[in-house]
């Protein structure tokens, strides 16, 4: 009886390391980064500021989040057609996250109100 008590809590110990090892690289060597928040009000161009900070610099391998705080629909579309972000559009109250592996600048816009526009810096450090 204690052979199997012992089998059951060296699998049960197994599984739960394989579990925080599964949970720790699940997010690749990727490195969390910072917030642009989409501001309340950012739909009518008379509002002082759209995305905030407008331009951030970056280093590779980070991933920036974008969090709607705003009450209407936007987007975050890049002008640079080669960067691979899929995204349609950011309802109020959620994010879009991207991992920028490209060293180099991007400009984006929300398709739906164009006056918005930021920029994402890219370095190699």
């Amino acid at each position: 009886m204690s052979q199997l008590l012992y089998g059951y809590m060296t699998l049960i110990l197994l599984l739960i390391i394989l579990t925080t090892i599964c949970v720790l690289f699940s997010h690749g060597y990727a490195q969390e980064g910072p917030q642009i928040f989409i501001k309340p009000g950012s739909s009518s161009p008379f509002n002082p500021h759209f995305y905030v900070p407008q331009t951030i610099t970056i280093s590779k391998g980070v991933i920036i989040t974008w969090r709607n705080s705003d009450s209407v629909d936007h987007s975050v579309t890049f002008i640079n057609p080669d960067l691979n972000a899929q995204l349609d559009i950011v309802r109020p109250n959620s994010t879009f996250t991207h991992k920028f592996d490209e060293v180099g600048t991007f400009d984006y816009y929300c398709r739906f109100y164009p006056f918005m526009t930021g920029q994402i810096i890219v370095t190699d450090k």
